[in-house]
């Protein structure tokens, strides 16, 4: 699904219900939080939130079968001290944000590309 380049502030809770969603870009938009269903896109691989407005990293969670993140350009300040639940990541895009520290919890993902 692709949804880049829009004016979202939200994305629906009732994405939830596609189950079989592997693909989700939502790049360009304002997006600032992933709704709290979103744990429940269980097929999700492949997220990009590039240049949106997150401040805050993503509940780790929400992303437990992503294998390639891309979060470019938004102004995420640090990672979560605990990332156990990427541990299915691939591909990690942080560029352009306003990291001033790298999580140890980093070390775990030793199949990053």
């Amino acid at each position: 699904m692709f949804v880049s380049r829009n004016q979202l502030t939200a994305l629906p809770p009732e994405l939830s219900a596609l189950r079989k969603l592997r693909l989700l870009h939502a790049a360009g938009n304002r997006l600032s939080t992933l709704p709290h269903t979103f744990y429940s896109l269980v097929s999700l691989k492949d997220l990009n939130l590039n240049e949106n407005q997150f401040q805050v990293f993503p509940e780790p969670s929400y992303l437990s079968n992503i294998r390639i993140l891309s979060m470019t350009h938004n102004q995420i300040q640090e990672l979560p001290a605990d990332m156990r639940p990427l541990g299915m990541l691939r591909e990690l895009d942080l560029s352009d944000n306003q990291l001033t520290s790298i999580s140890k919890g980093i070390s775990l993902f030793r199949s990053l590309a």
